[in-house]
């Protein structure tokens, strides 16, 4: 066993730094998974709790790709293992992700101010905080934060961003000076706010909108992509993390690989699903399988190209209740939520997410949807506050 001891101490002081400095680590082909099995392989324990109490002297490398060239982005380390303990919440203040469990994200149909609508929206939350404010940039908006958002980002929120350059993705690739100067607008927009950083999808679910002839191919999206990027950089917009966001519907993920930026060019993997409410399925709890449905796809189609195993994951959008059209601004909510169905779906899945976290080891985000057919109603306010509440979601183990 002496030839064994050096390699045990390298061992477990990776894992003591990955745990206590998980953004300050560098890329390389060793990860964190590998690093737990070869300890546990060769402490001849494969159920022992580790403990460390090593720290090394330099940086260790892990598993993930590094940003462009001269991006000045930070690195970014998703740490997944689920036995550290946390007995108060740990969110790292570059890459946003907590050590234990996942940020409560919220958007909410906006009356009046900003401030005071997520202020009416945290008062079903049973006395804590939302982690994260999502909202809407899309292409008949001006592309710049708002002055609610900016004061509500100086005050300390996390703010992530959906953010549409244009209708036709082939003209944001580039090749169109309005477009870019639309672009330009908001990556100044996000620079001026720094050191405060910003959560960005650029055209949320993209296999949505799919239509070559009217420039949106997905290799339009990628070319966007990588477009905005670099105005972002040329900005000075550093201080943004980029989260891809798609759809977690089953027929459209074949597309998804062919819409991946790149593993460069993504800090965060986001899906959105939605419960559809109906009579014959409301009494029976849904929303945890298609979470875990999606969550298994990802996993199974991850290879070194589609690296989304890298990344930490989260819930983009997600609620009970969707509509069945939303054309020319006329909503029909043929899927409305209802408090019965509402409740159920927030009870059961803070509960899975309590008794079998280890199961959700790479899912940091989920960002509650109060709008439209999946506004909260009234009736499950105590329901949702529950689930917001819940261990996982309070990032407590």
């Amino acid at each position: 066993m002496r030839m064994f001891k050096p390699l045990l101490f390298v061992v477990a002081a990776c894992l003591c730094f990955v745990a206590e400095h998980a953004s300050a680590l560098e890329a390389d082909s060793h990860n964190t998974g590998d690093c737990l099995d070869e300890l546990r392989a060769l402490s001849g324990n494969p159920g022992q709790r580790l403990r460390c109490t090593t720290k090394p002297a330099v940086p260790v490398r892990g598993d993930r790709a590094l940003p462009p060239a001269g991006s000045g982005l930070p690195p970014i380390f998703p740490l997944f293992d689920m036995r550290i303990p946390c007995p108060t919440s740990t969110i790292d203040p570059i890459t946003w992700i907590p050590r234990c469990g996942a940020l409560l994200g919220a958007n909410r149909e906006k009356v009046g101010a900003l401030q005071a609508t997520m202020a009416a929206h945290e008062l079903l939350l049973g006395g804590r905080a939302l982690d994260l404010v999502h909202t809407f940039k899309g292409v008949a908006v001006t592309p710049t934060l708002t002055a609610d958002e900016i004061a509500m980002i100086g005050a300390g929120q996390r703010f992530f961003v959906n953010f549409k350059p244009a209708s036709s993705w082939l003209a944001a690739s580039g090749g169109s000076a309005t477009v870019n100067t639309r672009i330009t607008q908001f990556a100044q927009s996000i620079a001026s706010v720094k050191p405060a950083r910003v959560m960005v999808t650029i055209h949320h679910e993209p296999e949505n909108e799919i239509d070559a002839a009217a420039g949106r191919s997905a290799a339009d999206y990628v070319s966007m992509w990588h477009n905005v990027r670099a105005i972002f950089n040329a900005q000075g917009a550093t201080n943004t993390i980029w989260a891809w966001n798609v759809m977690g519907y089953p027929p459209t993920r074949p597309l998804l690989k062919s819409l991946w930026p790149g593993n460069a060019y993504v800090d965060w993997v986001t899906w959105n699903d939605y419960v559809r409410t109906k009579a014959t399925t409301d009494a029976t709890p849904q929303f945890v399988d298609l979470l875990e449905d999606m969550y298994a796809w990802l996993e199974a189609a991850s290879d070194e190209s589609f690296n989304v195993k890298s990344k930490p994951w989260g819930l983009g959008e997600w609620g009970v209740g969707i509509e069945t059209s939303f054309i020319n601004g006329v909503l029909d909510c043929g899927y409305a939520a209802t408090a019965a169905k509402q409740s159920l779906e927030f009870v059961d899945l803070g509960v899975a997410l309590d008794a079998t976290p280890e199961k959700y080891g790479r899912l940091k985000l989920l960002t509650v949807f109060d709008n439209r057919c999946a506004k909260i109603v009234a009736g499950s306010e105590a329901a949702y506050a529950t689930f917001a509440n819940s261990r996982f979601m309070k990032q407590l183990r």
